[in-house]
């Protein structure tokens, strides 16, 4: 404010004139200047936190913005002076955060691209993989037809052999009906032989007597 008074009066009045078109006249005081507030040491905080001296240049900044006087009467040479050493200030850090995030960014693609190599080099084994499963899965389907139609074979093998079996039986069955049988039949043979036995037992007896008396009689007379 005593920078301000100082001056001669027709630099203030075309001073406050020409800063009074610029400023809202929310912003002005009661004698025509606009006046500033001190910068938070919050101010800044987003835009150089991947520097290692972030703490330091944010406050060396806030330092020399708060060095500006309350006045918007503030003369062209110490705006450029202010704004020069601000901008010494800023430059370095972001440089210095745009080189270590272009290496961040160049550190990154490499590492994608080797990623991306390792994933192509396993995507590659992968589909080989894939192929050698599908082939042995086509000699998998074919060895299961085969299989399949062996089966169907025995199958009707087996089913044979049960009919087979079947008749076999059938057979063993009627052959016992048949022993039974010619057992019955022998045993039947034997009793008619033993009768034909007695049959000429008694004949051999009959004869004998017929013969004896035919002696008897010719002797007799």
């Amino acid at each position: 404010m005593k920078l301000s008074q100082k001056r001669p009066q027709s630099a203030k009045k075309s001073t406050t004139k020409n800063t009074n078109n610029k400023i809202s006249n929310d912003h002005q005081t009661a004698n025509g200047y606009d006046t500033y507030s001190p910068i938070s040491p919050s101010f800044g905080a987003g835009s150089f936190t991947q520097n290692p001296g972030q703490s330091s240049i944010q406050n060396q900044y806030i330092n020399i913005a708060n060095k500006r006087p309350f006045s918007a009467n503030i003369t062209s040479n110490k705006s450029q002076n202010l704004r020069s050493q601000m901008k010494s200030l800023q430059v370095p850090a972001y440089s210095s955060h745009l080189s270590k995030s272009t290496k961040d960014l160049s550190v990154y693609n490499q590492r994608t691209a080797n990623q991306n190599l390792l994933m192509n080099k396993e995507l590659e084994v992968c589909r080989k993989e894939f192929l050698t499963a599908n082939i042995m899965k086509q000699q998998a389907d074919i060895r299961k037809n085969e299989l399949q139609s062996r089966i169907s074979e025995e199958r009707q093998l087996v089913h044979q052999l049960k009919e087979i079996v079947k008749r076999l039986n059938k057979e063993i069955t009627n052959c016992q009906s048949d022993k039974d049988r010619i057992r019955n039949e022998t045993m039947v043979s034997e009793k008619m032989k033993q009768q034909l036995r007695d049959k000429i037992f008694k004949l051999k007896q009959e004869s004998q007597l017929f013969y004896k008396r035919a002696q008897r009689n010719i002797f007799t007379q």
